[in-house]
């Protein structure tokens, strides 16, 4: 999934809602064409969204699986978003929650979702799966 395009556009709404499969995250966001867009984790295990502003403008979207979870930032991230805190050493990178979380992607069970911010609102979330559709019409 190529997320290039969304770079310095809007995030309007982030939502979470439950279902019986699980959680969801929702995240509408309104490219440069003033076209919308849903950008839908599903089966959430973990989430935090921060800085939520009344403009929140996007600076890239990264999208980690197997292909690509090797690198150590990402290692830091998922502690973060396990602990709410960064690790105050690389020891604590074998944390099991963090190796865990690891395997899962690796074995293509979960994906990792970051949306950083130029402003505002910075997502960072674990699920099973992500999807983005357009929706709705242009804005005028």
């Amino acid at each position: 999934m190529n997320f290039d395009a969304f770079v310095e556009c809007r995030i309007d709404t982030v939502s979470v809602v439950e279902t019986e499969k699980g959680t969801n995250v929702l995240v509408s966001i309104e490219d440069h064409e003033k076209k919308h867009w849903l950008l839908t984790a599903s089966e959430v295990s973990d989430f935090i969204l921060n800085e939520m502003r009344l403009q929140n403008i996007i600076d890239r979207i990264n999208l980690l699986d197997k292909k690509n979870i090797g690198d150590k930032k990402y290692h830091e991230k998922i502690f973060y978003l396990l602990r709410g805190t960064l690790p105050e050493s690389e020891d604590e990178l074998t944390w099991e929650g963090v190796e865990k979380t690891i395997r899962n992607i690796q074995e293509s069970k979960s994906v990792l979702l970051e949306i950083e911010a130029v402003y505002g609102a910075s997502v960072l979330l674990v699920a099973k799966n992500i999807s983005l559709t357009r929706v709705g019409r242009n804005r005028q």
